[in-house]
């Protein structure tokens, strides 16, 4: 089975070790919870095996692993381009990059979970609606039906077999890709068009700092939400992308003017830091070793909040 990469090669070459670089070693360094840091080629790490294949569409099992390929051979140039320091991008790069955010956004692990343990929920809800309507019988037939024979158990069968999935004493599971694969494309459509409207700076860190990344490397905020009528995010939507050790995207709809890119202190570095573990799933990449990061993921990833919520079973929507 082929191994599909939820973050992208072209992305975390980004983040290689310069001192193993120059010793022929294009590695980075591997941060996990609780387990020792271990140098990484970008081929080894956010990755799985089959992840974007869909057995359902026959001929085209692949087609989305194609379609993020392509992506990501036009956002490969115009990120060495960031990386080097220039943020005046032509209008068709920040366009192209933007859709390159987008997706990336959309096609981690930790999204298909999300994706995953939503549908389940909103299946347990379905099942409690139809217990509360009284219309389990639709499920099994009529109760002449079940007398004559047609159906394998009884109405109060059918009943307690939709109690027990309704509130969780049935193990549910999502395994069905098709859905999935679409419903990240068209989040990544949809969100798109709102990075590329940004003001984008390119935050450079002092030498003190580096930036790392995560295997959810686009951090989204919304300082002040307001509910929209047809985006996905409001008038405050920000995001943070970092694209080497040395430079993070911040994007926000308040600053005017042409791109640009400025120098942070330490803190605001720190502070960064923080809130890109506290989104990250399970794994945490950086240009270097160092005992004090990996004491901050133990930290952060003990601490913050569960990423996948399910919601209570007597959720009624």
């Amino acid at each position: 089975m082929p191994r599909h990469h939820t973050v992208p090669e072209v992305y975390l070459k980004g983040f290689l070790d310069p001192e193993k670089v120059a010793e022929r070693q294009n590695v980075l360094w591997l941060y996990e919870r609780d387990r020792k840091i271990r140098p990484r080629g970008v081929d080894a790490v956010g990755a799985e095996e089959g992840f974007y294949l869909d057995p359902e569409n026959t001929g085209h099992e692949d087609a989305t692993e194609k379609g993020y390929t392509f992506i990501e051979w036009l956002a490969d140039p115009i990120l060495d381009k960031l990386r080097a320091g220039a943020i005046r991008l032509e209008r068709y790069e920040k366009d192209q990059l933007s859709y390159f955010i987008a997706l990336q956004k959309f096609r981690t692990t930790l999204n298909r979970e999300i994706l995953n343990a939503a549908e389940v929920d909103e299946f347990r809800h379905t099942c409690r609606r139809l217990l509360d309507e009284k219309r389990v019988h639709e499920i099994v037939g009529t109760t002449e039906a079940e007398r004559s024979g047609r159906v394998k158990f009884s109405l109060e069968d059918a009943e307690k077999f939709v109690s027990d999935m309704a509130d969780g004493t049935i193990r549910l599971e999502q395994t069905g890709k098709g859905w999935a694969l679409t419903h990240a494309l068209e989040g990544g459509q949809m969100l798109a068009p709102m990075i590329a409207r940004l003001h984008w700076t390119m935050l450079e860190a002092p030498a003190s700092e580096s930036w790392i990344t995560t295997d959810n490397p686009v951090a989204l905020f919304e300082p002040f939400p307001v509910r929209p009528r047809r985006e996905i995010y409001g008038p405050s939507f920000q995001f943070l992308f970092p694209v080497s050790p040395r430079f993070l995207l911040f994007g926000d709809p308040m600053t005017k003017g042409p791109d640009d890119r400025g120098r942070v202190p330490a803190s605001t570095v720190r502070q960064m830091t923080a809130d890109l573990l506290r989104i990250a799933h399970r794994q945490v990449y950086a240009s270097y070793f160092s005992k004090d990061l990996q004491a901050l993921v133990n930290q952060v990833f003990k601490e913050r909040e569960p990423l996948v919520v399910a919601m209570p079973a007597a959720y009624r929507g």
